[in-house]
């Protein structure tokens, strides 16, 4: 649930002028959930060992833990891509720019933010006039949506697990 504040806290606030205070809660709260969440796994899986086997058992899960830390941020960036992808070109598309000169602008962005973040002369303004798109916009979405979409798992899964896993009964005192 503290993972899921977190992104929903993103998808709610996320924009051009998002302030720092928010930005730092969501990803401390994306931190303590995660720290939340690993506690209670490792001693799932621990206390499910084998007798003898909780070494290689607890290797297997770091494993499989590092596995997902390398696959979530591909994960994100694939759904982000998605999102904002299919953003600009419905911005193209409601302006009447052709997807050749709105795909131009968004590579014209992308490169000049990865050649010289920040650096004076870069005025999106100028691009966005130039390409008709509204790329904060866009991006902004597009980040919206794929915080939306990977609020959903935690969600579904709190729930599977409520309705799915069988419960202890009480036995009288």
């Amino acid at each position: 649930m503290v993972l899921t504040a977190s992104t929903l806290l993103m998808a709610a606030t996320a924009g051009p002028t998002m302030a720092l205070w928010v930005l730092v809660l969501a990803t401390w709260l994306c931190t303590l959930g995660a720290m939340v969440t690993a506690t209670a796994v490792s001693e799932t899986v621990l206390a499910h060992a084998p007798t003898g086997e909780t070494g290689a058992v607890a290797s297997v899960q770091q494993a499989f833990g590092m596995t997902g830390y390398a696959l979530g941020p591909t994960v994100y960036l694939l759904l982000f891509n998605f999102f904002f992808h299919r953003r600009w070109l419905a911005d193209a598309k409601a302006r009447g720019t052709s997807l050749s000169r709105a795909a131009e602008a968004v590579d014209t962005t992308r490169s000049a933010m990865a050649h010289s973040p920040g650096a004076v002369g870069y005025d999106l303004h100028l691009l966005r006039q130039a390409s008709g798109l509204t790329l904060d916009l866009d991006f902004t979405d597009g980040l919206r949506l794929t915080m939306l979409a990977v609020s959903l798992l935690p969600l579904v899964m709190a729930l599977a697990a409520l309705l799915l896993l069988p419960r202890r009964r009480r036995t009288a005192p």
